[in-house]
């Protein structure tokens, strides 16, 4: 019996050296494919998001000149009908390859009211709006849209009434988003921030 296991033992390592000889190294292009895809995902851009909210407070200087700043809310805050409060993200790159086609979206909490025209982002971005389900769009609406619109039944003269498009109301406003048209370098960040009031 080991005999016969010494006899196998040697003839399966005959077969091993001998199957990469007679393919013309296939054994060696397969390495060289799975090393490609080993540096494929360890050189991923590593993006980490941070939100955080901010309450705006408005003073008046000895001048008689109104100062805004921003008190960070922390995880646990106690808000009032009619403040005004900042979200911040923040997206870094972790990782050691540029992160491109980066989009962030958020949704304007339950409770609020987006302030219209606050989104803005330290990076060239583009920014759009998707409105709550329960308005009525134009045909050719997208879901996000710069300068979104919704149809308004208006009450003519002649008792007749028309459907025009107007500006969507703060109200209607669901979500903001950022399509940033710049890679992000690894180890550098990009800031987008919008601000609601609270209802």
């Amino acid at each position: 019996m080991k005999r016969l296991h010494k006899y196998l033992g040697f003839g399966a390592l005959g077969i091993a050296l001998t199957l990469p000889l007679l393919g013309n190294t296939p054994v060696l292009a397969n390495l060289q494919e799975v090393g490609a895809n080993i540096a494929q995902i360890i050189n991923r851009p590593k993006v980490e998001l941070n939100l955080s909210a901010h309450k705006k407070m408005v003073k008046t200087d000895q001048l008689g000149k109104e100062v805004v700043t921003y008190q960070d809310l922390g995880a646990q805050a106690t808000v009032l009908p009619g403040e005004t409060l900042r979200y911040q993200l923040e997206s870094k790159n972790e990782g050691d390859v540029a992160a491109g086609n980066l989009t962030l979206s958020q949704p304007i909490p339950s409770g609020m009211t987006y302030l219209i025209g606050s989104a803005a982002s330290n990076n060239n971005s583009v920014i759009t709006y998707k409105l709550n389900d329960g308005y009525e769009r134009p045909a050719d609406s997208q879901e996000f849209e710069a300068e979104p619109q919704i149809l308004v039944e208006v009450l003519q003269d002649d008792g007749s009434v028309v459907k025009e498009i107007q500006a969507a109301p703060a109200e209607a406003y669901a979500q903001v988003r950022w399509e940033f048209d710049t890679n992000l370098s690894p180890q550098s960040s990009l800031k987008a921030t919008y601000e609601v009031v609270v209802n």
